[in-house]
């Protein structure tokens, strides 16, 4: 097994967006690209340190380099390359 530990900055007032994102459009890109989030946690304190943090497993690292793989050959038509595929996703849609 392969685990990954990432930590999403979270701009101050936007944690409710955040988390819908997730909610609504990152988890399931996660099992659409065979990406198994274990559970996320926010941090909220100190009130300046908003984050998103959360652990994802793969069955290996090879898995993980194919989820990558395929998460970077999605094309977005304005060309924003970032990895946060939930928020290029909702840019993706909203056009």
């Amino acid at each position: 097994m392969q685990y990954e530990m990432r930590t999403y900055l979270v701009p101050e007032g936007r944690m409710d967006d955040i988390l819908a994102r997730f909610r609504d459009v990152t988890m399931g890109l996660f099992k659409k690209y065979d990406m198994e989030c274990l559970g996320f946690w926010t941090i909220t304190k100190p009130e300046e340190d908003y984050a998103l943090v959360y652990l994802m497993r793969y069955e290996s690292a090879e898995a993980q380099a194919k989820a990558y793989e395929a998460v970077d050959a999605i094309t977005f038509p304005d060309g924003f390359c970032r990895r946060d595929i939930g928020q290029r996703e909702v840019r993706r849609e909203r056009g």
